[in-house]
């Protein structure tokens, strides 16, 4: 029989933990304002990594490109197998293996560098917080002491910042990383393959009835993006058929831009028409 006043303590295996309190259920729960202050709790810390800047900023851009060439993997595949095996060329399935090596050499040397500043970022910022801590306890009144037990206090001291350790050093990194990655995979599978979107563009030779055309108001008079307005407006009537012929159509333009280059701006001027920008001030950006 546990005597009275004892918290219970939940068991699992060779881990004990105290159960949670009433109080603690309500905050998540009932009352998420409080839980949102608690969470406010934890701004005074990033004020730790204020001295440190410059290699958080290098942590972010080895992030970011970490995760650029994680998603030029598949690139590096495909060129690996449409120009190396298919082609049958030696010649350039030489250039295709040097490529797809140069990526993992690239993605190596990023995720080095990511870890060993997220790290190093993570064990500066604990050492100053446990010294900081440690000061602030050495100012505090003798009485304080007599309610508090050591124990604890040196519990604070070690295992809460190693907590903090763990995420800014490792946690942190991991997440953003899955996050860029997640959003990057699915921006490139929308570039790559633009009938995922259900809109068709004009060297796509979009095919309609004479009653959809008329149903929509045929095509809208303006100077730019009427292939896709047009194609927004069918999407109402019905989901677009994707066929499997081929048509040949002009690539002056990407020939002339390069490929990537012509690929980001089409997305860069749709994104803008998506946001409401003018049609016509789209033309002259795109001219």
């Amino acid at each position: 029989m546990p005597a009275k006043g004892a918290r219970k303590i939940h068991s699992n295996g060779s881990r004990a933990w105290p159960a949670p309190t009433r109080k603690i259920m309500n905050i998540s729960a009932d009352n998420p304002r409080e839980a949102r202050a608690r969470v406010a709790l934890l701004a005074p810390a990033w004020g730790f990594l204020r001295p440190y800047w410059p290699r958080v900023l290098g942590a972010s851009l080895a992030l970011v490109f970490t995760a650029s060439v994680t998603l030029s993997l598949g690139q590096g595949l495909r060129m690996l197998v449409d120009q190396g095996f298919v082609s049958g060329s030696a010649e350039q399935l030489n250039r295709a293996v040097l490529v797809f090596m140069l990526i993992v050499l690239l993605l190596a040397i990023g995720t080095f560098t990511r870890f060993y500043l997220v790290s190093w970022i993570g064990e500066r910022v604990t050492a100053d917080l446990r010294r900081a801590v440690f000061d602030h306890v050495l100012s505090l009144h003798p009485g304080f002491f007599e309610t508090n037990g050591a124990g604890e206090i040196q519990s604070r001291i070690t295992a809460d910042t190693t907590l903090l350790q763990t995420v800014i050093g490792s946690s942190v990194s991991i997440a953003l990383r899955n996050l860029l990655t997640l959003a990057g995979g699915v921006v490139l599978l929308f570039v790559s393959n633009p009938r995922l979107t259900g809109i068709a563009t004009g060297d796509q030779a979009i095919f309609m009835t004479r009653a959809a055309f008329d149903a929509v108001g045929g095509y809208p008079p303006q100077p730019l993006m009427e292939d896709v307005e047009m194609s927004t407006r069918l999407k109402r009537l019905g989901p677009p058929a994707c066929l499997r012929q081929r048509v040949v159509t002009s690539g002056r333009r990407w020939e002339r831009g390069g490929v990537w280059r012509t690929i980001f701006l089409m997305w860069r001027l749709r994104f803008a028409y998506w946001r409401g920008h003018s049609a016509t001030d789209l033309a002259r950006a795109y001219r």
